[in-house]
């Protein structure tokens, strides 16, 4: 019977403070560790960041354990990083690094339910929370933008009606345009809001 390791991991997002935030913990180990994801993150990629970074810890990877634990309470982040196909970039990065690890050791992910008193995972989710409350260091968005984000912008809302003249906007016809486009559009409107706020104040 090999050694294992039980890795639990969680992300969060706040509504008080619309921001998000991941947290990982590494049972039996001084490893806790809690990451700041700024307010473009939905709760979902933090989730898939947390596994992405409990994959990619050199504890995790050199330590002695044979068999590797990932604990979730996010069944959708553990279905989409063992979906041979994807559009996420992040999900993809999340994926290969399990792969990577595989190479090295059994690695098992695991279902387990929020809320419910499990000890590492209730620890992550105290970690992510506190993710979620610190203030994001660097540009954001930390992480990809998600179409549900867009979805919600109305800067963006602007932007579709500049091009197509409706905000109503297909998903196919979302995904048509640059990334780096919407982003751009978005922050200039934010902008220009801010600036006809002061300009008016």
């Amino acid at each position: 019977m090999g050694l294992g390791l039980l890795l639990g991991r969680n992300g969060s997002r706040l509504a008080t403070r619309s921001s998000s935030g991941a947290g990982i913990y590494l049972e039996g180990r001084e490893v806790q560790e809690s990451f700041a994801l700024g307010s473009y993150t939905t709760v979902f990629q933090a989730e898939v960041y947390a596994i992405l970074a409990v994959a990619g810890r050199a504890e995790v990877r050199n330590g002695a354990e044979q068999i590797i634990y990932i604990c979730s309470d996010s069944q959708a982040a553990l279905k989409a990083v063992c979906s041979p196909r994807t559009r996420s970039a992040l999900v993809q990065e999340c994926g290969d690094a399990l792969e990577e690890l595989a190479r090295h050791k059994q690695v098992r992910l695991v279902w387990v339910p929020g809320h419910m008193g499990v000890p590492g995972n209730e620890k992550a989710d105290e970690l992510a929370r506190l993710g979620a409350e610190e203030t994001c260091h660097g540009p954001e968005p930390m992480l990809e933008t998600s179409y549900h984000f867009l979805g919600q912008c109305e800067a963006f809302g602007r932007l579709r009606h500049c091009i197509f003249g409706s905000e109503a906007l297909l998903r196919e016809e979302m995904s048509s345009l640059a990334m780096s486009d919407i982003l751009t559009f978005i922050r200039r409107s934010e902008r220009f809001d801010e600036g006809a706020r002061e300009a008016h104040g």
